[in-house]
């Protein structure tokens, strides 16, 4: 009987919350839309018809607990005769007495006491079992509620939906919206203070039992400000008006306790009337906190984003954004909501923002509030350095675990897109040939020299020269493009990680393995293409200045070939291409793609085949160990034994 009393009074707080004092709905702001702009509202009041009622029993879902009657959803759902004939389909036997019942609910503004009885299973969370408050309540109302409650929820959405009446900011349970659609928002607004060089202020609200906080009388008045009014609004007071709660423990149903406040459990209308209610927090910021939200190119402030009870508010400014905290409180006040101080968080996106947040303070409600470098946003972890991006990692070794191809067969996600990828590659070709074809000759001819009358260490300077511009080319275009798009480091540079360091060096000698292919690769171009220059480039120089026997004119081509040139074409080609690809086609074509590239920019028939080869034989090293240094190690490799080779040849000419 005790456990019965704790049960039955665990209920009775869940179904009785006392009301807050001073709750009031507060007055429309002007931008606010109402009844009055969204014109009539007469098909609100409509019966149902038959087809109403076919579409809502597809909405019931399967394999969901039965109410106290017992009866499943799946009983009215699947309710079939047999066709009357092989051409017309199968009649629903409950459609006719399900419209004609829902009609009369509907035109009374009534619900039967006994289909107005949720069931609440207490779901043990975390802590001491023995305590009612380490449970979550779920409560579970009769199929046939929920049913009428769906024809409502469709019928009261396309007429808010319709008449443009929801807050733009908001996108919880909406048609054609989702959590996605806000964590974009957001992180284009990082992306475009980033851009722009400017402080961009976030306060990620926590609100403390929301849905349960609802005072009714004021969620009747919102909704008669737009518009519902007679018999709909009658048919949605009547789902609260004698809802009750009783406890399920074990099998066994406690006595039943009337629901004096906050939005119905399990209801398929409680999202929705929800969000009717809290738009009206969009409105209250732009009228008490104009201009303090990011401005959009059309002129549009935007102080808030929320999905359902999940807000955060925006600000250019530390002011601003305390502005927002303080309209943020007494909107929510007036409503009976309540915020948990401790969960709710400021964060500062960028550079600019950091800066201006030094010595800053906010608080909410006389309560300080905590400023955070990461906070978990709609289930994504965003971080004022790199917004969006520092949830990759994470994302990725979930997608690592779970792909079936096996650990290491999938590349670490980029957060920039093909736009990106194209611009860095432009910049780089246009550099490549602008240190090639203009600063050095340019330097050269500054100094009054040609290239061709310069002894073998000259050569070998000038050649050492170029690499080294090149490094820094490449150096400088990533960091520039890529440094406000997400984490200052390429994705793929990373330590080989420890337990699994041989087969990692096992991958790596199976590469080297492949370089006798790369060889024949090359003899069979210069057969095909006996007129281009061979596969070593430009020998005429570079193999005089070998065959001169002066030691320091190959330490600096030593240096340029294999130490220089490895790493700048590892870092464009592996580190950045070949992951940004992946990230819009097969792993694959990716790497085929990245390798065709990497040949077709050197210029040379006779390169193209060698070189395709060997990119493919760096980026499937790339995707098998995940380290660019492993690809920077082989590459160089390669680039000694090409570099010995021609020593060879110019010490046996």
């Amino acid at each position: 009987m005790q456990a019965t009393g704790v049960w039955e009074a665990f209920v009775r707080e869940l179904a009785q919350p006392p009301d807050p004092p001073g709750v009031g709905l507060p007055p429309a702001p002007p931008a606010q839309p109402t009844a009055a702009q969204a014109g009539p509202a007469a098909e609100l009041n409509a019966a149902f018809s038959a087809a109403e009622v076919r579409t809502g029993l597809q909405l019931l879902r399967n394999g969901r607990s039965a109410g106290s009657s017992g009866l499943p959803a799946e009983f009215l759902r699947y309710a079939y005769g047999k066709p009357f004939s092989p051409d017309t389909p199968a009649p629903h036997r409950l459609q006719p007495a399900l419209a004609e019942l829902y009609n009369s609910w509907f035109q009374a503004g009534a619900v039967p006491d006994a289909a107005n009885v949720s069931l609440v299973t207490p779901i043990y969370k975390r802590g001491d079992a023995a305590q009612p408050s380490n449970y979550r309540p779920i409560a579970v109302g009769e199929p046939v509620t929920r049913l009428y409650a769906a024809l409502l929820n469709v019928r009261l959405v396309a007429y808010i939906e319709r008449a443009g009446l929801r807050a733009p900011s908001q996108a919880g349970f909406r048609p054609r919206f989702s959590t996605q659609h806000q964590l974009f928002c957001l992180q284009h607004l990082v992306d475009r203070a980033t851009h722009l060089r400017q402080p961009l202020f976030c306060c990620f609200l926590d609100l403390k039992g929301a849905y349960d906080r609802v005072p009714r009388a004021l969620l009747w008045q919102a909704l008669q400000r737009l518009g519902v009014h007679g018999r709909m609004l009658g048919a949605l007071q009547s789902l609260y008006s004698n809802a009750e709660y009783a406890i399920n423990v074990g099998g066994r149903r406690g006595v039943g306790v009337r629901s004096t406040r906050g939005m119905k459990q399990g209801c398929p209308l409680s999202p929705t009337l929800f969000g009717l209610l809290l738009d009206g927090f969009h409105w209250a910021l732009l009228a008490g906190a104009p201009g303090a939200g990011p401005q959009l190119a059309c002129g549009r402030s935007v102080p808030d984003l929320g999905y359902a009870d999940d807000f955060c508010l925006l600000a250019t400014s530390p002011a601003h954004l305390q502005r927002l905290l303080d309209v943020a409180h007494g909107f929510l006040t007036s409503v009976g909501m309540e915020l948990s101080v401790n969960k709710t968080c400021v964060m500062a996106f960028g550079v600019a923002a950091a800066a201006a947040a030094e010595g800053a303070a906010w608080s909410c409600g006389g309560m300080r509030l905590e400023r955070v470098e990461q906070y978990k946003y709609l289930g994504v972890t965003f971080s004022a350095a790199a917004g969006i991006a520092a949830a990759f990692p994470a994302l990725s070794g979930s997608i690592g675990h779970s792909a079936p191809q096996g650990e290491g067969e999938a590349l670490e996600p980029v957060p920039w897109g093909l736009g990106k990828v194209v611009q860095v590659m432009l910049l780089w070709l246009l550099a490549f040939w602008l240190l090639a074809h203009c600063a050095i000759p340019g330097v050269l001819d500054l100094l009054g020299l040609e290239r061709e009358e310069l002894a073998s260490h000259g050569q070998a300077l000038v050649h050492l020269a170029l690499e080294v511009g090149e490094l820094a080319a490449t150096l400088g275009i990533l960091w520039r493009c890529l440094r406000g798009a997400g984490p200052a480091r390429l994705p793929a540079w990373r330590r080989l990680r420890p337990g699994l360091r041989w087969r990692r060096a096992a991958d790596f000698a199976l590469a080297m393995a492949s370089f006798p292919l790369v060889e024949m690769a090359a003899a069979r171009s210069i057969l095909w293409f006996p007129h281009n220059t061979d596969l070593w480039g430009d020998h005429n120089l570079l193999e005089d200045s070998l065959a001169s026997g002066n030691l320091a004119a190959k330490a600096l081509y030593f240096v340029a070939i294999a130490v220089c040139a490895p790493i700048w074409e590892e870092l464009i080609f592996r580190g950045f291409l070949l992951p940004s690809l992946a990230n819009h086609m097969p792993l694959g074509a990716a790497v085929a793609a990245s390798a065709a590239l990497f040949g077709a920019v050197h210029f040379s028939l006779q390169h193209f085949l060698p070189l395709c080869l060997l990119g493919a034989v760096l980026g499937a090293l790339l995707v098998r160990t995940r380290s660019l240094a492993a690809c920077v190690a082989l590459h160089s490799l390669w680039n000694m034994w090409v570099f010995w080779q021609l020593a060879c040849r110019a010490a046996g000419a």
